[in-house]
């Protein structure tokens, strides 16, 4: 069994390789599983490798994180978005610290910050004084709570963590059904399973350190216009579902099953074969 498997949901294919690279520095003495679903095929390279799964789906994002969940095989979860950047050792110290000091019902979340230019110079390992004073740019710590956002929600206690990257058994995550499929993005889904899991005993961390860098897309620009416009239609449906407290604890684990095969959102009706297929040379500003 691995210690931890990655849930990736991914369309952005061409940053895969650097990625998994980040995540072998950052999981250092400690095993990983990436599973990896999307509609475009992942390079060969990463085919070839032994702790590597490709499930191909043009489902929601959603969608595509609980099949990675159901998929998986490591003791812990971990989940993840395509564009970022690990920091070396960051994830095997969070694994040292939920062995020792967490329950099974326990999450450790993980800090990240979202910087562009950032982003880009520690993938391409570059080291100077200004790209090491954006690590000191992490949120403070009332970003990671419910209270900010959803102060008014009586079905949430404002002192609840939601980071959505975050690391738990995986045994947890299954029993609760995992992600909620009815919301189209991970984002408000994530911040539902959340709320359920710890409306039910379970204790959230946050790491005092930044896990990983990671891109940003302001709106609809580059490839984002689905994820926000998504993003916009779930919000309100989360907002109703915790108005008031409520009796929502364990969900299907199936529920995926009741989307579509196609985001229409994204893909329309079409199957697009590759990244670049749909959005050019767009790949070469996000590399």
């Amino acid at each position: 069994m691995y210690d931890i498997s990655i849930l990736l949901p991914t369309i952005r294919t061409h940053l895969l390789e650097d990625l998994y690279e980040s995540l072998c520095s950052s999981c250092h003495q400690h095993t990983f599983e990436f599973v990896c679903v999307g509609p475009f095929d992942i390079p060969q390279s990463l085919l070839e490798k032994d702790n590597v799964k490709y499930i191909k789906d043009y489902g929601q994002p959603t969608r595509c994180i609980q099949l990675a969940l159901i998929n998986s095989t490591g003791k812990l979860v971990h989940p993840l978005v395509d564009d970022c950047f690990y920091y070396p050792y960051t994830l095997s110290n969070t694994i040292d610290i939920f062995d020792c000091h967490c329950r099974q019902n326990d999450i450790i979340g993980m800090r990240f910050f979202e910087n562009p230019e950032h982003y880009k110079a520690i993938k391409n390992r570059q080291t100077t004084e200004q790209h090491t004073q954006f690590r000191n740019e992490c949120h403070p710590d009332i970003y990671w709570f419910a209270g900010p956002s959803y102060y008014y929600l009586k079905g949430i206690n404002p002192n609840w963590c939601l980071a959505c990257l975050f690391i738990a058994n995986r045994d947890l995550i299954i029993r609760f059904g995992g992600w909620d499929c009815q919301f189209e993005y991970i984002n408000h889904s994530t911040h539902d399973l959340l709320c359920r899991l710890q409306k039910n005993d379970s204790m959230f961390l946050l790491t005092q350190y930044d896990v990983f860098v990671a891109n940003w897309y302001e709106g609809i620009t580059m490839d984002h216009a689905p994820i926000h416009y998504g993003q916009g239609r779930d919000d309100p449906i989360f907002r109703n579902m915790w108005l008031y407290p409520n009796n929502r604890n364990i969900i299907d684990i199936d529920n995926w099953k009741n989307t579509s095969e196609i985001w229409t959102r994204r893909f329309g009706t079409n199957k697009p074969k590759t990244y670049k297929e749909m959005y050019g040379d767009e790949t070469s500003s996000i590399s």
